[in-house]
């Protein structure tokens, strides 16, 4: 799906924080996105009769788009969307959990409340800050309490959630156990358009019998491995259950330390042939010893399970409605539903006519149904609308080069490329992609673009070190008027490549 590469990059910030964008409403400000003039009190969406307002929404994006930024920098219009989804899917599964707080009669006794005010308004220089913001956001402290009531009782159903989760001594056994082995992998060749699996096997077998008769599986490994532990001579350090594909931890954990696997190991990366060096057992005073700290981190990996498993079941038997187009869009092409996203796209252009942006969705959304002259229209439309996005200029010209008019296209490129003078990952692209379709002159330009940002990069950092170095040996107004004073001053001042389980494994 459109958000799939998406999904990956936000997986650390796809994840429920009990109201934390409630109390947010106070120091975030909710700038507009896509043109939309709704009002902060209209309903964008209902999930089980309860309306969710336009201000929830982007007070949640907001947050979302913050964390972002602080780790990534600039939000692309992709990665915008994208967080308009997410946000979404926050305010949906906050007011879920606080309908089941409500459903399972928790209550908040009015002092953790009062506490709990104290703490928001000791955030302000002064109560008039305080009263201030209160106005800003149409709120009165009555507002605010209900707001403080709401979180406090999402964090105590969800902590019942957590309460349902029990450690056993197998699980934890079971965490403990590791063993720390090294690998040799042979890749099957593609000979005429096929993977050569019998060539691979025979290879492998072919140093296995090397390794029996001796030959140092060091050196093998870094001669003849294809992945990048051969460097370390097939070296994977310790590994628990669980982290690698399921034929390579069956064979790792069936070997003792010293054993080489008796016959090459397949799975969808190659051949293996796998030496367990050391086993970590769940027994002795080691293990005694690290249990309670294992329980610990076990606990709190469960109890994140358990609360993501426990919203999915009331999202699956929620009845959801949303109102605003294009979220109704967004929402299409997180279901991989790319039809229907056009047609919400189109009314949520017809609402807000002079925003490129829906159009630049709406082109991403062809190029994925395989309609380039559709998807370039788009783009063309976008940068109409938003001239001076380099991001927008950069779409479109993929998209010509994709449909062969590359003098177009690399039009296209230079114009996103002249638009985005600091912005040194999409001048590489920009660069990158001229040079392979031999456009050489203009691939230089671009490069003499990427080289005098380096040289004002570098003047920048050699600036802030004189003046750093300026401040540092700059006397001291208070250090002066001591000594002055006749006061007495001191003066002195690794990659396990090719058999990860996340690496989505395929069936053979």
């Amino acid at each position: 799906m459109l958000f799939d590469a998406l999904r990956k990059r936000f997986k650390w910030l796809i994840i429920i924080v009990a109201a934390a964008f409630a109390l947010g409403l106070l120091y975030v400000g909710v700038p507009l996105f896509g043109g939309n003039t709704a009002t902060s009190a209209q309903v964008i969406a209902t999930v089980n009769g309860n309306d969710i307002s336009y201000l929830e929404h982007q007070t949640a994006f907001q947050n979302l788009a913050y964390q972002y930024q602080m780790i990534y920098g600039p939000l692309s219009a992709a990665d915008q969307e994208f967080l308009q989804y997410q946000a979404l899917e926050m305010v949906l599964a906050t007011k879920l959990a606080l309908d089941a707080a409500r459903k399972e009669g928790i209550r908040v006794p009015k002092a953790e409340i009062d506490e709990k005010l104290r703490e928001q308004r000791a955030m302000f220089e002064s109560d008039a800050a305080y009263r201030q913001a209160l106005r800003d956001f149409g709120m009165t402290e009555n507002d605010l309490r209900r707001l403080i009531e709401e979180e406090l009782l999402i964090e105590k159903v969800l902590e019942r959630r957590e309460a349902e989760v029990e450690i056993t001594e197998e699980e934890l056994a079971a965490a403990y156990e590791a063993v720390n082995a090294r690998h040799i992998l042979i890749r099957p060749e593609i000979v005429e358009g096929e993977q050569d699996w019998e060539g691979a096997l025979a290879k492998a077998n072919e140093l296995l019998d090397q390794l029996r008769a001796g030959a140092d599986f060091v050196a093998l490994a870094a001669e003849h491995s294809a992945d990048s532990t051969a460097e370390y001579g097939g070296e994977l350090g310790f590994f628990t259950r669980g982290v690698m594909v399921p034929e390579f931890e069956e064979a790792a954990f069936a070997l003792q330390p010293g054993e080489i696997s008796p016959e090459p190991v397949r799975t969808q990366f190659g051949y293996h042939i796998i030496e367990v060096l050391e086993r970590r057992v769940p027994e002795g005073e080691e293990y005694e010893q690290a249990k309670e700290g294992l329980r610990v981190e076990l606990q709190a990996q469960r109890a994140n399970q358990r609360v993501q498993e426990w919203l999915r079941e009331l999202r699956e038997n929620a009845e959801i409605d949303v109102k605003d187009p294009l979220l109704k869009a967004i929402w299409h092409v997180a279901s991989g539903e790319y039809l229907e996203a056009i047609e919400y796209y189109k009314v949520a252009e017809t609402q807000s006519p002079n925003d490129g942006y829906i159009n630049y969705s709406m082109g991403n959304v062809y190029q994925v149904l395989g309609d380039t002259e559709q998807a370039i229209e788009q783009f063309r439309l976008a940068t109409s609308k938003n001239p001076y996005d380099p991001e927008l200029h950069y779409a479109l010209g993929i998209a010509l080069i994709e449909a062969e008019r590359q003098d177009e296209g690399v039009e296209s490129l230079l114009t996103a490329a002249e638009w985005a003078p600091n912005d040194y990952g999409l001048l590489f692209q920009v660069q990158s992609t001229l040079s392979q379709l031999g456009y050489t002159d203009e691939a230089d330009k671009v490069q003499e673009m990427i080289d005098d940002l380096f040289v004002r990069y570098q003047q920048q950092l050699e600036l802030q070190q004189q003046l750093q170095e300026e401040a540092s040996g700059a006397p001291d107004v208070t250090d002066s008027l001591d000594s002055e004073a006749g006061a007495d001053q001191d003066g002195s001042a690794e990659a396990q490549e090719g058999v990860l389980e996340d690496e989505a494994p395929a069936d053979e």
